[in-house]
């Protein structure tokens, strides 16, 4: 029997969580390296950063039977670490489909929606996610935008704003739609103030 969509995103959940455990991850904060020591754990040959990508994030190629990722090189830290959580998915999960490149044009597609459900519990599982709001005192019946900035700066995840509000509306915290047009960098700066490297530039 096929597996429907819902059951195939649960398993790369249940395969995400199941990977921080063996890798003893505990924390909503995990690093492009620490991503990449266990990219190389689990066989991927090499891991390049190239620039000159237009609409393509991310690939995760198989040369003579040796797997490769490239990630593009301009992508914010949140963005990158994302990425390669994303195409990590690819080598544990596709490899069998042999290379795979994760542009714009095919991110609507379900192995590439997997490789974003995974990533993002891999960065921060949902129970995780529910316990730090819950320890935050943040509700369905109260929950506001700036909750998940100061959710990021407690935590200092690297799912990025928009990963948070994914996972806010999936979990049914927020409606569906109500974050999507949120300018983040603005509503941080409104609660938190400018960083530090821009008062300084």
């Amino acid at each position: 029997m096929s597996q429907t969509r819902y059951e195939y995103y649960e398993s790369l959940k249940l395969g995400a969580n199941n990977l921080r455990k063996e890798y003893d991850i505990n924390l909503p904060r995990i690093l492009p390296s620490e991503i990449k020591k266990i990219m190389k754990s689990e066989g991927i040959k090499e891991i390049n950063y190239w620039k000159d990508f237009s609409d393509l994030r991310g690939a995760y190629i198989i040369d003579d039977g040796i797997p490769h990722v490239v990630v593009n090189k301009n992508l914010r830290r949140d963005q990158k670490t994302f990425t390669l959580a994303h195409e990590l998915k690819h080598h544990l999960f596709d490899r069998n489909l042999g290379s795979l490149y994760c542009t714009n044009r095919n991110i609507n597609e379900q192995i590439e929606i997997g490789a974003e459900v995974f990533a993002a519990e891999l960065l921060f599982p949902d129970q995780l996610y529910l316990y730090h709001l819950n320890e935050m005192g943040v509700t369905r019946n109260n929950f506001q935008p700036a909750h998940l900035v100061l959710l990021k700066n407690a935590t200092d995840t690297t799912l990025s704003y928009p990963g948070l509000a994914k996972k806010a509306e999936f979990l049914q915290i927020a409606e569906k739609g109500s974050l999507s047009k949120i300018n983040w960098d603005k509503l941080q700066i409104e609660i938190l103030g400018k960083p530090f490297y821009r008062k300084t530039a």
